[in-house]
């Protein structure tokens, strides 16, 4: 089979089962270095893990080496899809900016971050029309400041928003509008995955309402378990 052809069947994999199959031949040996699709999918250390912080640590610091490793060596021009997923706190924020500066650079087209507790200043996402976030989140939080990194794509066609609450549902009176300066021209679908009812689920909507004057759907999920949940699928259903 043609290398384009391999390639293709490599990026239906996670990055790391990817990279192991550079030692079947010489021929698969760089293979991987030509995806164009990246899932960096640490869900199944986080489920072995559990509650264990020094586990949760030390995986950690293998995860974002992982990831480091494989943006370095990469040959390819452009990312269609670059997925990140693991449960990483501030002191990686560095990582993360040089990860976005990757996605940047690599026109990437589809960006999914499930970092759990990290939240960073978003620099510019020119290329990006399809945004996923999982969100961890506790009290009753305000999604709207996520609403920055949407802004930061000013391509942007769907926006998807998964909040995994960790606190008892607390209510609000007052909903919060937030006026976006550029809008969002181009935002045909926003879909909040595990709608749970709060003011803060709302004001997501309403944030949707008074800034994407082109918006045609918003899809209201309330069912959902934030880690366990695969956007993958979802898309590849639509």
């Amino acid at each position: 089979m043609p290398d384009d052809v391999l390639v293709m069947i490599l990026s239906r994999l996670i990055v790391k089962d990817a990279v192991v199959t550079g030692s079947l031949s010489t021929r698969w040996k760089h293979l991987w270095r030509n995806l164009t699709r990246l899932d960096f999918d640490g869900t199944e250390s986080l489920n072995k893990i559990g509650n264990d912080e020094m586990l949760c640590g030390l995986e950690r610091g293998k995860f974002v080496n992982q990831v480091n490793n494989v943006i370095s060596s990469h040959n390819h021009g452009m990312v269609q899809r670059f997925r990140v997923r693991f449960d990483l706190d501030c002191s990686y924020s560095e990582c993360i900016d040089e990860w976005i500066q990757f996605a940047i650079d690599k026109k990437v087209e589809v960006l999914e971050l499930n970092l759990a507790k990290e939240k960073n200043a978003i620099v510019k996402l020119p290329n990006v029309k399809k945004l996923m976030l999982v969100i961890v989140v506790e009290e009753d939080n305000s999604l709207l400041e996520y609403t920055s990194i949407a802004r930061a794509c000013p391509k942007l066609e769907t926006f998807s928003v998964s909040p995994h609450w960790y606190s008892p549902k607390k209510r609000r009176r007052k909903v919060r509008h937030v006026v976006a300066p550029e809008g969002h021209k181009h935002l045909k679908l926003l879909e909040i995955v595990g709608y749970y009812g709060r003011i803060s689920d709302l004001e997501l909507a309403v944030y949707a309402i008074d800034n994407a004057v082109g918006c045609k759907k918003i899809v209201i999920d309330p069912v959902c378990d934030a880690f366990a949940y695969n956007f993958s699928k979802r898309e590849e259903a639509a």
